[in-house]
């Protein structure tokens, strides 16, 4: 397990936003986090996982953060949020990595529809980072 490695799978996908938050480009690696599934938060651009069998979500491993930067991601992310222990596949590899997660108790936040990065880079990620910028 890599206390220093956080799986990513939404907005902090962009190279741009997560500069913007921890302020640098993390080192990372393509994962994939099987039986979780990924949709939007209800009346936002964003998405959230949670538990679903059959399910998988893929993104990324950050690798080597600091204690301050996971501090930042923790203040970044919606409240509703559980960094939890997860085990992702990354390089035929099992590996065991924090991961930002909706409790079955918050699901509620959650609407029906799947989130993929192709449609937020898409339709999405540009006005989400004018916003980030204040803009």
């Amino acid at each position: 397990m890599s206390e220093n490695a956080l799986f990513v799978y939404g907005s902090l996908l962009s190279m741009e936003v997560l500069e913007m938050v921890i302020g640098r480009v993390a080192e990372s690696q393509a994962a994939e986090l099987k039986g979780y599934a990924c949709y939007y938060v209800e009346g936002a651009t964003f998405p959230a996982i949670v538990t679903e069998r059959g399910a998988k979500t893929p993104g990324k491993i950050l690798n080597d953060l600091t204690a301050a930067e996971i501090a930042t991601l923790d203040r970044y992310e919606d409240t509703f949020y559980q960094r939890t222990l997860v085990e992702v596949q990354s390089g035929g590899e099992s590996i065991l990595v924090m991961a930002y997660v909706v409790p079955d108790t918050y699901r509620y936040v959650l609407s029906a529809k799947s989130w993929t990065w192709e449609d937020f880079e898409q339709y999405h990620l540009a006005d989400y980072i004018a916003r980030m910028r204040g803009v």
